[in-house]
Protein backbone atom coordinates (compact mmCIF):
# COMPACT_ATOMS: atom_id res chain seq x y z
CA UNK A 1 0.00 0.00 0.00
CA UNK A 2 0.93 3.76 0.22
CA UNK A 3 0.29 6.39 2.09
CA UNK A 4 -1.46 9.05 -0.10
CA UNK A 5 -1.36 13.39 1.12
CA UNK A 6 -2.79 16.21 -0.77
CA UNK A 7 -0.40 18.32 1.33
CA UNK A 8 -2.89 20.17 3.23
CA UNK A 9 -3.36 19.15 6.80
CA UNK A 10 -7.23 18.77 8.40
CA UNK A 11 -8.58 19.64 12.10
CA UNK A 12 -10.83 16.22 11.43
CA UNK A 13 -8.74 14.02 9.72
CA UNK A 14 -5.13 12.76 9.27
CA UNK A 15 -2.97 14.46 6.70
CA UNK A 16 -1.93 11.00 5.03
CA UNK A 17 -3.71 7.48 5.09
CA UNK A 18 -2.82 4.39 3.60
CA UNK A 19 -4.62 2.73 0.48
CA UNK A 20 -3.60 -0.81 -0.85
CA UNK A 21 -2.64 -0.27 -4.44
CA UNK A 22 -4.46 -2.61 -7.23
CA UNK A 23 -2.20 -1.61 -10.02
CA UNK A 24 0.97 -3.46 -11.09
CA UNK A 25 4.25 -1.54 -13.01
CA UNK A 26 3.33 -2.57 -16.36
CA UNK A 27 -0.72 -1.08 -16.40
CA UNK A 28 1.36 2.30 -16.23
CA UNK A 29 -1.06 3.47 -14.15
CA UNK A 30 -1.37 3.67 -9.59
CA UNK A 31 -4.81 2.37 -9.22
CA UNK A 32 -6.55 2.24 -5.80
CA UNK A 33 -10.05 1.75 -4.64
CA UNK A 34 -11.37 3.53 -2.25
CA UNK A 35 -15.09 3.33 -0.33
CA UNK A 36 -16.79 6.35 0.29
CA UNK A 37 -19.70 6.21 2.47
CA UNK A 38 -21.09 9.51 5.03
CA UNK A 39 -20.40 11.36 7.12
CA UNK A 40 -17.04 12.46 5.37
CA UNK A 41 -14.42 14.02 6.92
CA UNK A 42 -11.99 16.62 5.51
CA UNK A 43 -9.78 14.47 3.61
CA UNK A 44 -12.09 12.50 1.52
CA UNK A 45 -13.68 15.76 0.55
CA UNK A 46 -10.67 16.55 -0.64
CA UNK A 47 -10.13 13.63 -2.48
CA UNK A 48 -13.90 13.69 -4.01
CA UNK A 49 -12.92 17.32 -4.99
CA UNK A 50 -10.03 15.82 -7.09
CA UNK A 51 -9.92 17.16 -10.29
CA UNK A 52 -6.99 15.95 -13.20
CA UNK A 53 -4.15 17.72 -12.66
CA UNK A 54 -4.21 17.77 -9.24
CA UNK A 55 -1.11 17.29 -6.83
CA UNK A 56 -1.14 13.69 -4.76
CA UNK A 57 1.62 12.84 -2.82
CA UNK A 58 2.61 8.84 -2.15
CA UNK A 59 4.84 7.77 0.33
CA UNK A 60 5.53 4.15 -0.46
CA UNK A 61 4.92 0.96 -1.56
CA UNK A 62 5.36 -0.71 1.47
CA UNK A 63 3.87 -3.76 2.82
CA UNK A 64 4.27 -7.65 3.16
CA UNK A 65 1.57 -8.25 0.19
CA UNK A 66 3.81 -9.41 -2.87
CA UNK A 67 4.47 -12.18 -4.73
CA UNK A 68 6.84 -14.48 -3.22
CA UNK A 69 8.24 -16.91 -6.37
CA UNK A 70 6.91 -17.68 -9.44
CA UNK A 71 5.93 -21.19 -8.85
CA UNK A 72 4.27 -21.73 -5.82
CA UNK A 73 0.44 -22.16 -5.88
CA UNK A 74 -1.43 -19.15 -4.12
CA UNK A 75 -4.73 -19.28 -2.42
CA UNK A 76 -5.92 -15.49 -1.92
CA UNK A 77 -9.26 -14.53 0.10
CA UNK A 78 -10.79 -11.51 0.20
CA UNK A 79 -13.28 -9.73 1.82
CA UNK A 80 -15.13 -6.29 0.30
CA UNK A 81 -13.08 -3.86 -0.29
CA UNK A 82 -9.81 -6.06 0.62
CA UNK A 83 -9.92 -7.10 -3.08
CA UNK A 84 -7.34 -4.21 -4.04
CA UNK A 85 -3.71 -5.89 -3.31
CA UNK A 86 -5.10 -8.99 -4.50
CA UNK A 87 -5.88 -7.78 -7.73
CA UNK A 88 -2.50 -6.34 -8.16
CA UNK A 89 -0.99 -9.98 -7.24
CA UNK A 90 -3.45 -11.90 -9.57
CA UNK A 91 -2.44 -9.41 -12.29
CA UNK A 92 1.15 -10.02 -11.43
CA UNK A 93 1.02 -14.14 -11.29
CA UNK A 94 -1.58 -13.88 -14.86
CA UNK A 95 1.16 -11.87 -16.69
CA UNK A 96 4.64 -12.40 -15.56
CA UNK A 97 4.00 -16.14 -14.00
CA UNK A 98 1.47 -18.25 -16.57
CA UNK A 99 1.76 -21.47 -14.84
CA UNK A 100 1.95 -20.78 -11.23
CA UNK A 101 -1.31 -22.07 -9.64
CA UNK A 102 -3.28 -19.02 -8.21
CA UNK A 103 -7.20 -19.19 -6.50
CA UNK A 104 -9.00 -15.76 -5.63
CA UNK A 105 -11.74 -16.17 -3.33
CA UNK A 106 -13.73 -12.95 -3.02
CA UNK A 107 -16.47 -12.16 -0.72
CA UNK A 108 -18.77 -9.29 -0.98
CA UNK A 109 -22.17 -8.70 0.68
CA UNK A 110 -22.19 -5.83 -1.50
CA UNK A 111 -21.08 -5.15 -5.00
CA UNK A 112 -17.65 -7.22 -6.23
CA UNK A 113 -15.40 -4.10 -7.22
CA UNK A 114 -13.28 -5.42 -9.95
CA UNK A 115 -15.26 -7.99 -10.93
CA UNK A 116 -15.69 -8.31 -14.95
CA UNK A 117 -11.34 -6.90 -14.75
CA UNK A 118 -11.22 -10.61 -12.52
CA UNK A 119 -13.29 -12.30 -14.91
CA UNK A 120 -10.84 -11.42 -17.77
CA UNK A 121 -7.99 -11.53 -15.79
CA UNK A 122 -8.39 -15.31 -15.11
CA UNK A 123 -10.43 -16.38 -18.80
CA UNK A 124 -7.36 -17.06 -20.63
CA UNK A 125 -4.90 -18.87 -17.86
CA UNK A 126 -6.17 -22.28 -16.91
CA UNK A 127 -4.15 -22.21 -14.05
CA UNK A 128 -5.98 -19.07 -12.61
CA UNK A 129 -8.85 -19.05 -10.98
CA UNK A 130 -11.68 -16.57 -9.07
CA UNK A 131 -14.37 -17.42 -6.86
CA UNK A 132 -17.28 -14.62 -6.30
CA UNK A 133 -19.15 -16.06 -2.97
CA UNK A 134 -21.25 -14.33 -0.86
CA UNK A 135 -21.11 -14.88 3.08
CA UNK A 136 -19.06 -16.86 5.40
CA UNK A 137 -19.64 -20.76 5.18
CA UNK A 138 -18.52 -20.74 1.23
CA UNK A 139 -15.36 -18.94 1.98
CA UNK A 140 -14.65 -21.06 4.44
CA UNK A 141 -15.34 -24.30 2.25
CA UNK A 142 -12.88 -23.39 -0.63
CA UNK A 143 -10.03 -21.81 1.45
CA UNK A 144 -9.98 -25.71 3.71
CA UNK A 145 -10.49 -27.21 0.22
CA UNK A 146 -7.84 -25.49 -1.73
CA UNK A 147 -5.50 -26.13 2.21
CA UNK A 148 -6.12 -29.90 1.03
CA UNK A 149 -4.99 -29.88 -2.50
CA UNK A 150 -2.05 -27.92 -1.91
CA UNK A 151 -0.99 -27.56 1.80
CA UNK A 152 2.24 -26.44 2.65
CA UNK A 153 3.37 -25.56 -0.46
CA UNK A 154 1.21 -22.54 -0.93
CA UNK A 155 1.42 -18.86 0.22
CA UNK A 156 -2.03 -17.48 1.78
CA UNK A 157 -2.90 -14.07 1.31
CA UNK A 158 -5.57 -12.48 3.25
CA UNK A 159 -7.27 -8.88 2.58
CA UNK A 160 -10.24 -7.32 4.21
CA UNK A 161 -11.72 -6.57 7.78
CA UNK A 162 -9.29 -7.36 11.12
CA UNK A 163 -11.67 -9.65 12.20
CA UNK A 164 -11.96 -11.23 8.88
CA UNK A 165 -8.04 -11.59 8.98
CA UNK A 166 -7.73 -12.89 12.42
CA UNK A 167 -9.91 -15.55 11.51
CA UNK A 168 -8.69 -16.94 8.42
CA UNK A 169 -5.33 -16.93 9.76
CA UNK A 170 -6.15 -19.40 12.98
CA UNK A 171 -7.79 -21.62 10.45
CA UNK A 172 -4.79 -21.87 8.49
CA UNK A 173 -2.70 -22.42 10.84
CA UNK A 174 -4.36 -24.67 12.87
CA UNK A 175 -4.92 -26.91 9.69
CA UNK A 176 -1.21 -26.56 9.71
CA UNK A 177 0.39 -23.49 7.95
CA UNK A 178 3.06 -21.73 8.60
CA UNK A 179 2.66 -18.06 9.66
CA UNK A 180 5.45 -17.31 7.51
CA UNK A 181 3.28 -18.56 4.34
CA UNK A 182 0.45 -16.19 5.72
CA UNK A 183 0.52 -12.88 4.73
CA UNK A 184 -2.11 -10.11 4.89
CA UNK A 185 -3.41 -7.06 4.38
CA UNK A 186 -5.61 -5.38 6.86
CA UNK A 187 -8.63 -3.04 5.92
CA UNK A 188 -9.15 -0.72 8.89
CA UNK A 189 -12.02 1.88 8.55
CA UNK A 190 -11.73 5.88 9.49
Amino acid sequence: HGFFSFGETYSDAKKEYPYSISSIQSEGVLRIAVKIYPPLNGYKEKMLSLKKGDKVTMRGPVGPVTLQDSYSPVVAIAGGIGITPLRAILKQAVHHHEEQAFHLIYSSEQEYIYEQDLKELTANYSTATVDFVRGVEDPKELTLADVKKYGKKAYYYISGGKRMILAYEKMLQAEGIQKKRIFRDPFYRF
